[in-house]
């Protein structure tokens, strides 16, 4: 009832019920510190431009859609619709 699938530039993690499906491909462990250290790294080596750095660096406190996606895929899980 599941399988792993790969775009070729990542991996997804797909689950199947009765004809539903659930799609993952995210990063719940890119919080604020781990998005500013990556935007300050990435920056700093020259890979994108000051004013891409500047549009990006105030959304690394954005609040997520983690709890959310929780819910969503906990509804899943128990197969609970809406």
């Amino acid at each position: 009832m599941s399988s792993t699938d790969n775009t070729g530039s990542c991996s997804l993690c797909t689950r199947y019920r009765n004809f539903l499906a659930l799609l993952i491909s995210g990063h719940p462990e890119f919080n604020r510190d781990i998005v500013e250290f990556l935007l300050d790294n990435r920056f700093g080596k020259g890979l994108f431009s000051k004013e891409v750095y500047d549009e990006a660096l105030p959304h690394a406190a954005d609040e997520d859609d983690g709890v959310k996606v929780g819910e969503g895929i906990m509804n899943f899980v128990l197969g609970v619709t809406a």
